[in-house]
């Protein structure tokens, strides 16, 4: 009886004992994860909209302001680190345009600082990945601007899937 699993990676034949002393020879699967270790970059391109309600030195200033969506290109660049199937670094990414609402606010420009760490399935990566988000934020009322190019900061997030085409 041969009982095989099917996993990616590279394949060899081994010969075992059965029970009754026969030699039968069994396919034996060994998974050998994908090279994820290094430089990477690359270009872009998404959807943002959401909503936000502006506070400074603890004041409730204005908001909330639904942002319309917009679509924003942009690049971005890391470098991975890889012990066996864990996979982690860092990666700088822009994305450039506004998100804003038709008149009175808006975010241009944002940058991400990120830690990214996951675990490699065969050419599968998923991974998570955490650090600050800096962008710039206007707000206008009647015309007159009170914040206009205000750096903002904040807490980024996320989860993802890289697939690897070749390697």
């Amino acid at each position: 009886m041969l009982t095989c699993v099917a996993l990616t990676g590279t394949t060899q034949a081994e010969e075992v004992v059965n029970s009754s002393g026969k030699t039968d020879e069994m396919l034996v699967l060994a998974t050998v994860p994908a090279d994820w270790a290094g430089f990477y970059g690359g270009i872009s391109y998404g959807k943002a909209s959401g909503e936000i309600t502006y506070f400074k030195d603890n004041e409730h200033n204005n908001g909330p302001y639904r942002l319309l969506g917009s679509y924003m290109p942009g690049f971005f660049a890391g470098y991975n680190f890889q012990n066996g199937n864990f996979v982690y670094g860092g990666e700088l990414s822009t994305m450039f345009n506004n998100i804003g609402d038709s008149e009175d606010a808006d975010y241009s420009d944002v940058t991400d600082l990120k830690a990214r760490a996951g675990y490699t399935f065969g050419n599968a990566l998923l991974y998570g990945t955490m650090g600050v988000s800096f962008s710039k934020f206007s707000e206008a009322y009647s015309g007159l601007s009170d914040h206009d190019g205000e750096e903002m900061r904040g807490l980024g997030y996320g989860i993802g899937v890289d697939y690897l085409i070749a390697g």
